[in-house]
């Protein structure tokens, strides 16, 4: 049974790729994250873990978002000399969010605080109480974000060779990774 998990795991993060990459469609793209693969991702829902599914699901979500923006290209304006404001704005934001994501949850999975900041802490603090650590689930987050962060990082690698600040992003997520 185990091993059929893995599987299932694989395939729906596989069809979150593709969703990801699909062009367009934000309502259908949140649809999707939620029903068709965050709910199929974190297993079976019981009575008490119906929070920490849930939370899973939307944390998979937010995370998927944030790949699918950071996964975008960029735009050039006239000629190919220079690349839409918009575009490399969208996409430093995006790559900032998903550094943030993968420290928070590093902080959440951990139980310990990255700041002396009382209010961060006490924000977190509840993260791995409700059951972020709970063995499974955690475990499907961590290869979640593995299969999804990785190809964007590589896809965005050419831009990152272009504009320096996407390389310093770029290179701080690979540090939080590893």
């Amino acid at each position: 049974e185990n091993a059929m998990n893995r599987v299932d795991i694989a395939n729906y993060t596989q069809l979150a790729l593709y969703q990801i990459h699909r062009s367009g469609g934000s309502e259908l793209f949140w649809h999707d994250m939620i029903n068709s693969c965050g709910v199929n991702l974190f297993g079976q829902v019981t009575a008490s873990s119906q929070i920490s599914h849930h939370s899973h699901t939307i944390a998979f979500a937010v995370l998927a978002s944030f790949v699918k923006i950071s996964s975008g290209k960029v735009r050039m304006v006239s000629n190919n000399t220079e690349p839409v404001p918009r575009d490399v704005a969208s996409k430093l934001v995006s790559l900032e969010l998903l550094l943030h994501f993968i420290k928070m949850w590093h902080v959440a999975i951990r139980g310990e605080s990255m700041t002396n900041d009382m209010e961060l802490s006490d924000c977190l603090g509840h993260l791995s109480v409700e059951g972020i650590e709970e063995g499974d689930s955690a475990v499907t987050m961590v290869y979640i974000i593995r299969r999804l962060v990785v190809p964007t990082l590589l896809s965005n690698t050419s831009m990152s060779l272009e504009d320096c600040r996407i390389y310093r992003r770029i290179i701080r997520i690979i540090s939080e990774l590893w």
